[in-house]
């Protein structure tokens, strides 16, 4: 199975995708960073990041199963989304 990881952030938002099967290790396909100016405005730095995360999505959904978001303010809690 492989999976598209986010670990939100407004200044860096981190971008993984996994690869694993029952009793295999995971292994690393792909990483990434996000960024967007702390210096721009709000709307700006949401907006960067749709895209981006976008261009991430769509550049790659062929290829992994699920997208997991880490919840802001709670570590640790994934939400799982199936995949488009």
């Amino acid at each position: 199975m492989r999976v598209l990881g986010v670990d939100p952030g407004l200044t860096r938002c981190g971008v993984g995708i996994i690869d694993g099967a029952v009793g295999s290790p995971l292994s690393l396909v792909e990483v990434g960073v996000i960024l967007t100016p702390v210096d721009a405005p709000l709307e700006q730095r949401l907006l960067d990041l749709d895209q981006q995360l976008s261009q991430w999505i769509n550049m790659l959904k062929e290829c992994f199963h699920n997208i997991m978001f880490e919840q802001l303010w709670e570590p640790g809690k994934l939400q799982v989304l199936p995949c488009c």
